[in-house]
């Protein structure tokens, strides 16, 4: 249902907003992706090829999200990984 959503901002359609829990889950998975990269376990342009495009379509849109704890450092990952994918797609 959340990729639906991001979908739905990319193409400017109307799509149910997610709730809190849906986003939460969707941060916490690229966070784990950040952590496998981190650990040589994943290499980042393979992450970037299979998940960067809701990833950055997700951090293009972040203010229509309640992200209370966003700027509080508890995700610290998430923010990395935005970082790493927008230098892989502006190389």
């Amino acid at each position: 249902m959340y990729l639906e959503h991001l979908d739905g901002l990319k193409h400017n359609k109307e799509v149910k907003k997610p709730d809190g829990h849906d986003v939460e889950m969707f941060m916490r998975f690229f966070e784990e992706l950040d952590m496998l990269i981190e650990s040589k376990q994943m290499d980042k342009n393979k992450v970037y090829y299979m998940f960067a495009y809701y990833l950055l379509v997700f951090d293009s849109h972040r203010s229509e999200f309640n992200i209370t704890d966003y700027d509080s450092g508890c995700w610290k990952h998430f923010k990395n990984i935005v970082i790493e994918m927008n230098k892989i797609k502006n190389k």
